[in-house]
């Protein structure tokens, strides 16, 4: 299963958070003021949109994001590639940040959560039925929507401190370029081409197989 950039992301974020209990630690320099997503300091530092997808809050939200980053991550990099991957998730996070900007104008927001929801999107649509654990095994389209309830309800409790707008943005850059790559990455489809893949043989295949014909009959 080919899982490269998952990898490597979660490698980026570990080694962020280091350096953030590092610096916090070592130098009393909160990289979270510096670097997370706050909507007043990003028009002189448009840079917080990317670096926010880094940082987390604490071990409980890192390992949280990691934990949903490998198990879906590397699914959907196994059947759309890097590159689609990658397109997805940072498109979807960045989504999330411009979302968290509207949505909490005075807040500071940090975690990849939003890049995170963006794969589940896309993975939900290409693999709907797709069992995860969630107490028990359930299809991942019942645990979206189960997502999507409790993210909608978050956004109208004045008491959650969960970016749930980032959330929903992510989620649906998603599931957008699911339906754009569904039919590219059906399951059903991609079988059905393997199955005549196999069946099928090229020309040259063919040449040889007619010249050892002709050379029997011929004899």
């Amino acid at each position: 299963m080919r899982a490269n950039a998952t990898i490597t992301l979660s490698f980026i974020c570990i080694i962020v958070f280091a350096l953030q209990v590092w610096y916090l630690t070592a130098y009393h320099i909160d990289l979270v003021e510096s670097y997370a997503l706050y909507p007043p300091a990003v028009k002189e530092q448009p840079y917080r949109i990317i670096t926010a997808m880094f940082l987390h809050a604490g071990i409980e939200h890192i390992a949280q994001n990691l934990l949903a980053l490998l198990i879906f991550g590397t699914v959907l990099e196994s059947i759309v590639g890097t590159r689609r991957f990658l397109l997805v998730y940072f498109l979807a996070g960045i989504a999330g940040n411009i979302a968290g900007i509207i949505a909490y104008p005075n807040a500071y927001s940090l975690g990849a959560s939003g890049a995170i929801m963006g794969v589940v999107g896309c993975l939900v649509v290409l693999r709907p039925f797709m069992l995860v654990w969630f107490g028990g095994p359930i299809p991942l389209i019942l645990l979206v929507a189960f997502w999507v309830v409790m993210d909608v309800a978050g956004i109208f409790n004045p008491y959650s401190e969960i970016g749930n707008a980032a959330h929903l943005a992510g989620l649906f850059v998603g599931i957008m370029f699911g339906k754009i790559w569904k039919d590219r990455f059906d399951k059903k489809k991609l079988a059905r081409k393997q199955a005549r893949s196999e069946l099928s043989i090229s020309e040259e295949e063919f040449r040889e197989w007619e010249d050892e014909w002709m050379r029997l009959f011929k004899s």
